[in-house]
């Protein structure tokens, strides 16, 4: 009995801790954003895999991120004035090899292969707890078309 009691006490505290992480927080995650809105939907396969998809050309969405070696603020910058040249122009986090590392500044860059739609959203890594530090920005058609390159030099996850 005493086992259920402390069980059922960290249980609560543990949903009540996540329920103040999200209030700290009042930017949407990405993936709750793109989930709700009219022109995406999640496709599922084979009762474990799913996708997620653009309305407009039935394309996968792919899902991608960047970390990087600065602080938040060169990032948030950026991207409040959409300029995606100087994101990708800022020092990417790598490891003594060269190679893709982590860090507490991720980018977050969703595109299609066409182009037909791309989302981006900057996030930081608060005592190990992914928080979105900005609004979800969804650009469609010329916009994001324009900004494919830049997307796919951002998305490490390649």
């Amino acid at each position: 009995m005493q086992a259920r009691l402390a069980s059922a006490k960290f249980n609560s505290h543990r949903v009540c801790g996540m329920a103040q992480i999200q209030k700290m927080s009042s930017h949407p995650y990405l993936e709750d954003f793109v989930l709700s809105h009219p022109r995406f939907y999640k496709e599922t396969k084979w009762l474990i895999m799913s996708q997620i998809k653009y309305k407009e050309t039935a394309e996968k969405v792919n899902q991608g991120f960047r970390y990087f070696s600065c602080d938040s603020r060169p990032l948030l910058e950026a991207f409040h004035r959409q300029d995606f040249a100087a994101i990708a122009a800022l020092p990417f986090c790598l490891d003594e090899d060269d190679d893709p590392d982590t860090s507490a500044v991720r980018f977050d860059v969703w595109y299609t292969d066409s182009g037909s739609v791309a989302l981006a959203q900057p996030v930081e890594y608060i005592d190990h707890d992914p928080r979105p530090i900005a609004a979800p920005l969804l650009l469609e058609g010329n916009a994001s078309r324009a900004i494919l390159e830049l997307m796919k030099t951002l998305d490490q996850s390649l």
